[in-house]
């Protein structure tokens, strides 16, 4: 289950409170002397922030959700100072900052919510003047900022968390002048970033994290001017920016990451005024972005990176005043923002298409401009912040303007954080009942399906769900039309027909006959692999190893989009999914059956992108035994089950990268198998399902990375049941 976490003012006090699906609460009421909470960052299901004290200046603080366990995590500048902790940032489980104890300056920090495991990582400008280190990002299994050592000026730095992995990468502006690298941005593998080589002026870098590696990309304002791009965003492996040149203004670029590659999309406002491109978002493979022009001032435009596929997507206000839109946030398969067609601070919605470009949410209808909301969404419902004249709101929505309500009034809008959960909806752990808890499900020899509800290691409920028509197996359960609700998947061993059944609870709702694709067709799996908040169908062909996805529309069928994904041979077989790459889409997990070679195909719908491929070779012995989020920082990771021993392994991923943390986690024996994974005690993190074949007793093990912490004895059956 996520935690929204955010703060109201109460005379002197700071009141951190928090919301989930069983309404909103205070957590505490902290003595701020009048200073206030700031910077509330989540690692996973934790949350950090800074705040002061009557005995402490301004330091790091965390907080589980509850009033005892939201404390001073350490006084890193004693008593009244303040070490001004900021660029709070998460990586690997760990949270990196930037701070000073009074004696080393401001340098790079990091926490694990311990005051014995909050460190300093390296004194990169010994004494105290500190090396301001700032502009902090994660890539792969590192921390990119910016920071001056007193040898050479501001330049690019990285960490991986210890002091001997913190290095200058590249001394851009040689000596002790400065490069200053701004709008750090990761994408495949890179990070894109502007920077001042002395000579060029600020312009376009990328870096592999590598001094060969870190290169200019395009002189795009040629000379000693400067390009000053910013706004970086990725679509489908192409970075898309916002730059200057003295020809055509602020325009729209895109880059592939070499310099013949880096050039300008379309001159949108002829000339050299510029159209001032901002506010950049991939939307379901598409860009979309604000931009002016003199014929209809600041409005919404979508582009495919073609010249004559950039156009204006929606002339929200007509004339040349422009919409003032602002916040543009992709959540599953749309975006929401801010703007005003004349008629008060407005929320919108947009699917991609001028038709479905539509006025959500009126705010403040006696407002002039379009306000500045943060959207997101947490446990399946969509959420963003909103003035209302009177108060900044927290407010929830299911899409419609009759379905938009206030969840708490007057709250500081500058504070809010989601954590990451396990239990984010139904696409992601079995819940037929929608308490964020992981159920059950079984089915007997004569086709019955039972369902349990779980609290823990508890059965509290469920039952006989129906009985499945001869040849019928359950083959996967997840929520397939978005009502936050596991739905069942049936296949048919003899005919190859599927079948969807709509599951409220136990209770079976709608659905019934899907397709048949025929016998040589069996469902791999289910995952969103469009980012739309419901689950799709993968199917493979056994003959062929053919990939296929199916999206299923709200009245249980074949939707348009769904069809061909990939050939990856008939040696693999797709032996689990998840989000490993952190863009909220659902990818796959393919193991070759003779080599044990396990890869990762990262997806965008239908697209295998780029960066999919080669994640390690366990060996032959080794199968991948379940997925799931393992240690709550968003990623998913694998759980690897040796076939000879039963030894039950850990990876825990970053993309494609084994990251540390992962190992052994335990061996119950060769009758055990670990076969699902879900969140059973509300923690964020996913638990295994632990089966014996050999007596049908099911365990349950809850963990924190690879780390076994509890759980217990579930049931045990007789041997007419299996577990589905």
């Amino acid at each position: 289950m996520q935690t929204i976490y955010y703060t109201r003012t109460a005379g002197s006090n700071e009141e951190l409170w928090s919301s989930d699906a069983y309404g909103a609460r205070r957590v505490r009421a902290i003595n701020t002397n009048n200073t206030g909470l700031a910077n509330l960052t989540t690692v996973g299901n934790k949350l950090y922030f800074s705040a002061s004290s009557n005995t402490t200046g301004y330091e790091l603080w965390t907080s589980n959700g509850t009033e005892a366990g939201t404390q001073l995590v350490k006084d890193i500048y004693q008593g009244a100072n303040s070490s001004n902790p900021y660029s709070l940032t998460s990586l690997n489980g760990m949270l990196y900052f930037a701070a000073t104890d009074g004696t080393t300056g401001v340098e790079i920090w990091k926490s694990d919510g311990t005051a014995s495991g909050t460190t300093l990582v390296k004194d990169i400008y010994s004494g105290a003047l500190g090396s301001s280190p700032g502009s902090f990002i994660k890539s792969g299994n590192n921390i990119y900022f910016s920071a001056i050592d007193g040898t050479s000026g501001y330049e690019l730095w990285k960490s991986d968390g210890t002091s001997s992995g913190t290095v200058r990468i590249r001394d851009i502006y040689p000596g002790a002048n400065d490069s200053s690298p701004a709008n750090l941005y990761s994408a495949n593998g890179n990070v894109y970033f502007t920077a001042n080589n002395g000579a060029d002026g600020f312009e376009v870098y990328k870096t592999d994290g590598t001094a060969s590696g870190t290169l200019m990309l395009a002189d795009i304002n040629p000379g000693s001017g400067s390009s000053f791009a910013s706004s970086f965003t990725n679509v489908n492996e192409t970075v898309y920016f916002s730059a200057y040149n003295p020809t055509s203004g602020y325009e729209l670029w895109k880059t592939n990451g070499t310099t013949s590659g880096t050039m300008l999309v379309k001159d949108i406002n002829q000339g050299a005024n510029g159209s001032s491109p901002y506010g950049l978002v991939n939307l379901n493979g598409s860009l979309l972005f604000v931009a002016y022009n003199t014929i209809n001032g600041g409005e919404l435009w979508k582009s495919d990176g073609t010249s004559s596929g950039t156009a204006i997507l929606k002339d929200i206000r007509l004339g040349t005043s422009g919409s003032n839109i602002s916040n543009l946030t992709v959540i599953g398969n749309k975006a929401y923002f801010n703007a005003t067609d004349g008629f008060g601070d407005q929320v919108w919605v947009s699917d991609g298409t001028n038709s479905g470009t539509r006025l959500l949410y009126n705010i403040n209808p006696s407002a002039a401009f379009a306000g500045n909301s943060k959207f997101f969404q947490a446990n399946g419902e969509i959420y963003f912040t909103g003035f209302d004249g009177f108060y900044y709101n927290l407010y929830s929505t299911d899409g419609t303007t009759e379905g938009t309500k206030i969840v708490t009034a007057g709250i500081n809008p500058l504070n809010v954080a989601v954590t990451s959960g396990t239990g984010l909806n139904a696409t992601q752990i079995t819940d037929y009942n929608q308490d964020q808890i992981s159920d059950i499900t079984w089915i007997n020899q004569s086709g019955e399906v039972d369902i349990w509800y779980m609290d823990g290691t508890n059965i509290r409920g469920g039952g006989p769900v129906f009985n499945a028509a001869p040849g019928f197996q359950v083959v996967g359960h997840s929520d397939v039309n978005g009502d936050g609700k596991s739905d069942i998947v049936l296949r048919n061993s003899n005919t190859g027909e599927i079948d969807l059944w709509q599951m409220d609870g136990k209770t079976i709702i709608g659905g019934g006959y899907v397709s048949n694709p025929g016998t040589d067709w069996k469902v791999a799996t289910l995952t969103d692999t469009d980012g739309n908040g419901t689950s799709d169908l993968i199917l493979r062909n056994s003959v062929s190893g053919e990939i296929d996805v199916w999206r299923i529309d709200e009245k249980g069928k074949i939707a348009p989009g769904s069809g061909y994904v990939g050939i990856p041979g008939p040696d693999w077989d797709v032996v689990g999914n998840g989000d490993f790459n952190y863009d909220a889409h659902g990818d796959l997990v393919l193991r070759n059956r003779n080599t044990g070679e396990i890869n990762l195909w990262f997806l965008n719908g239908n697209n295998v992108l780029g960066s999919s491929g080669y994640v390690a070779n366990p060996g032959i012995s080794w199968t991948v035994s379940t997925t799931g989020d393992l240690n709550g920082d968003g990623a998913t990771d694998l759980v690897l089950r040796n076939t000879g021993t039963g030894e039950l392994n850990a990876w825990l991923m970053n993309a494609r990268t084994i990251v540390s943390g992962s190992g052994y986690i335990a061996n119950p024996g060769t009758a055990w198998t670990a076969e699902q994974s879900g969140d059973f005690n509300s923690d964020g993190k996913a638990d295994l399902v632990l089966h014996n074949t050999q007596t049908n007793e099911v365990n349950l093990w809850y963990m924190d990375g690879a780390t076994l912490t509890g759980g217990g004895f579930v049931s045990q059956l007789d041997g007419v049941w299996k577990l589905s």
